[in-house]
This record gives structure tokens, sequence and C-alpha cells, in this order.
């Protein structure tokens, strides 16, 4: 085989290989992008019923939502990182740069928050139990005095009992959501706001790249990384520990006196936190590593130019003076 045959085999190698990588973009498009919406969909149609009343179905239907816009713009990103050019146009690339953090930034709180929700729950059911062993046990030592005193009045026509009334409970049987939602979207909102001013197009070797512009970049990568990991794995890990406590515990309970389950609550939390932590984060980890990996290339690309520029600068300047 000589050396043109060669370079075909291998240009018709590098054609195929590209049309295989085309297929199966699409048919993770397909199967992903489009089935995972319609899944979504359904969930967001299902928790819409019961989030009225069920204060941790109403996050999952926060989760629920944040999930389909993130779905959404994955096509957007998907394109980007198989073309490794941005296509998009300039205004695009800020919007997308803004909501993706914007979702991403969602997910992570809603799920901080339905941990949080998730040990509440499970100090709540603790706490109605508690009163409700304390109500028992006045109880039992009123009837016994009761009975031992009965003896000398014998002109009682029934013995003094004392019922315990379960139908207007003294204690809190539900957890507020409506204020860390709030907290939840509006920081969201505020995180992805800078993201969409300070990205734009840079263009190098006649291809366009999306970034976070070299002036802005240390305060918003020190910045992301705090929200978005270093914040979260405060929250997350002691967290998943004291879940895996409280679902031990509660677990020899029957009866738990609220109005939502916490041993379902913790381990539907537990599985999509750790869920999550496996999948999701590495994810945002690889995004900062590799916007820092560009970034400093850009640095290093400008700093050579400069230092070219100045050079040759330099030899006209020379070149000139020898002539004059």
């Amino acid at each position: 085989m000589n050396k043109s045959e060669i370079s075909v085999a291998s240009e018709l190698f590098w054609i195929v290989s590209d049309q295989w990588m085309n297929l199966a973009l699409w048919v993770y498009l397909v199967v992903i992008f489009i089935g995972g919406i319609i899944l979504q969909l359904i969930q967001f149609l299902q928790f819409i019923g019961s989030a009225h009343n069920n204060g941790f179905n109403y996050f999952l239907l926060q989760l629920t939502f944040a999930d389909v816009i993130n779905l959404l713009l994955c096509y957007f990103d998907i394109f980007y990182i198989f073309s490794h050019e941005w296509i998009f146009g300039d205004d695009l690339c800020g919007i997308m740069s803004g909501l993706l953090n914007f979702s991403s930034t969602a997910i992570t709180y809603v799920l901080l928050t339905m941990n949080l929700h998730a040990v509440s729950t499970a100090n709540l059911a603790c706490k109605a139990l508690k009163i409700i062993q304390s109500e028992e046990e006045k109880s039992n030592f009123i009837n016994e005095e009761v009975e031992s005193t009965s003896d000398t009045y014998d002109t009682l026509e029934q013995k003094r009992t004392l019922t315990i009334d379960y139908s207007g409970p003294k204690w809190k049987t539900s957890i507020n959501v409506i204020f860390p939602t709030l907290i939840i979207w509006i920081l969201s909102l505020s995180i992805s706001m800078p993201t969409i001013i300070i990205s734009a197009l840079n263009r190098e070797f006649d291809e366009n790249y999306c970034i976070i512009l070299r002036s802005s970049f240390g305060a918003a990568e020190v910045f992301t990384t705090f929200v978005k990991i270093i914040l979260p794995m405060l929250v997350f890990i002691p967290t998943i520990f004291i879940l895996f406590r409280k679902r031990n515990m509660l677990k020899k309970i029957e009866e738990h006196y609220i109005d939502e389950n916490p041993i379902e609550i913790i381990q539907i939390t537990l599985i999509i936190t750790i869920t999550y932590l496996v999948l999701q984060l590495p994810k945002i980890i690889f995004d900062i590593i590799s916007t820092i990996i560009e970034t400093e290339h850009n640095k290093m690309f400008y700093m050579i130019n400069c230092i070219t520029n100045t050079v040759v600068k330099w030899k006209i300047h020379s070149s000139f003076t020898q002539v004059i």
C-alpha cells in the first residue's frame, strides 16, 4: 500500500468516525433530551397536584422545573463541546452562560434545601413523639392516682380517666417552605446575572469561543467555586450523616403524628443527593477547571502577542534610528 492509498484510507476513516460521532450525538439528543424532558414534564404535572399539602413535593416540583431548564440548555452545550466552537452568536453566549449558571445553581440549592427540610421534618417527628409520650405518661400517672384513691370514695359512680385528644395537636405538624423557596430563586438569579454580563465571544484562529472576560475571571472563579462547591459541600456532608442517623432512629417508630412521612422524605433525599454528588458535581468541577485552563491559555496567548508586538516595534524603531 503506497502513501496515497494510506492517505485516502485515513481520510475515509475520519469521515466514517465523524459520521458515527454525529449519529451518537443525535441518538443522545433524542433519548436524553426529548425523553428526559417528557419524563420531567410528567413528574412536574404529578407534583403540582400534591405540592399544596406536602412541602417536600413542593421542592421536588422546583427540582423538576430546574432540570427541565437544564435539559433545554444542554442542547447548546453539547453542540459547543462537539464542534469546539460557539456557533450561536454573541448575544446567546451571555444568555446561555447565565441560564446554565442559573439552572445549575438552582438545582444545587434546591437539593441543599431538601436536605435541610428532611432534617427539620425528622426533628419535628421526634419532637411530636416526645410530646405524645409525655402526655401518655401524664395520663397514666393521673389514672393510677385516681385508681389508688377510688376505694376510699365509695360514692364515686365511675372512675376519672384522662384521654389524649389527637384531633387538635398542640405541636407543629408541618414546615413552611415559602421563605426557603424565595431565597433559592433570588440567590440563583443573583448569581447568574453577572455571568450574562461578563461572558462574551473571543475569536482565536478563526474560531469563536464563549468565555468569561479576562478582566473578570479571577473574581468569577472564586465566587463560583465558593457558591457552587464549597458552601454546598459544607451542608451536604454533615446532613447526609445526620439523615442516615435519623432514618435508623425513626424506623423504630410506628406513628409520626405529622403531615409528612419523614422516613420516605429522608430516603428520597439521600438517593437524589448522592446521585447529584456522583454525577453533577464532577461536571461543575470540570467546567471550572477547564475554564481556568482556557483562560490561562488565553492569557499566555495575549502575553506572547504583546511581547511579539513589542519586539517588532523595537526592531522597527532601531532600523529607523540607524537610517537617520
